[in-house]
């Protein structure tokens, strides 16, 4: 059994606010992907789908995009796990970080930025039942690159699930970026010891000059680039 995952095919990622260079020249390759219906048990598109004011924005830090940097964990540090730990923080301990890498606004919960290209989204209609959306990166204090689960694996998306009860081994995996949420997904199917190829004319990355080594990166994880 196997199922199409489409990641992230939305206009932020293609023309808006974080535009993924070359990001255009996918839409075909997902288009047929998407037609070649008989192809797939099951198909996927994962939506990043952030509040307003998300952690990830750079706008929410006051600091330009584009760069990391360390934030408290938001949950060992809100919320401690033991007396000891509480007293730990009140002492003035180092507190747990975290590393976050700061970006444009994008794909904001009701926007259009957020929604998906219109070739994908009617496609994904016409295939019914066939075909569901996996919301991410909705948490507002913690990051989702993966389609599987928030940074951190604070919490699983409903696609494990998803994916296992209907019997699905082998997943082909198309999107954006694949140097972000395309490597995470990727790597957290080969986690769960599923098969995994990935579509090399139907991925584009953020930071282009990178993006062969990380291909090379996924293969050591043992994912086919076909």
């Amino acid at each position: 059994m196997s199922a199409l995952l489409v990641v992230d095919v939305q206009y932020d990622f293609i023309d808006g606010s974080l535009a993924v260079k070359d990001s255009e020249a996918i839409l075909p390759v997902v288009h047929d992907l998407l037609d070649d219906s008989a192809r797939w048990d099951l198909v996927i598109a994962s939506q990043d789908y952030h509040p307003a004011g998300h952690v990830s924005f750079a706008s929410a830090h006051d600091l330009p995009a584009f760069q990391p940097v360390r934030l408290p964990h938001p949950i060992t540090n809100e919320n401690p796990t033991s007396a000891d730990e509480g007293e730990r923080l009140k002492e003035g301990a180092p507190e747990e970080t975290i590393v976050q890498m700061l970006w444009p606004d994008h794909c904001i919960q009701g926007t259009k930025g957020a929604e998906f290209e219109e070739g994908v989204r009617t496609r994904l209609e016409k295939l019914g039942t066939k075909a569901r959306v996996v919301q991410k990166g909705c948490h507002p204090h913690i990051d989702g690159y993966s389609a599987f689960a928030l940074n951190h694996y604070v919490k699983f998306t409903e696609l494990p699930r998803l994916l296992f009860s209907n019997g699905i081994r082998k997943v082909t995996i198309v999107g954006l970026a694949t140097d972000y949420c395309v490597r995470a997904t990727a790597i957290d199917a080969r986690k769960f010891d599923l098969e995994v190829d990935i579509v090399r004319a139907g991925v584009r990355g953020v930071y282009g000059e990178r993006e062969d080594t990380v291909l090379k990166e996924l293969e050591k994880w043992g994912c086919k680039i076909i």
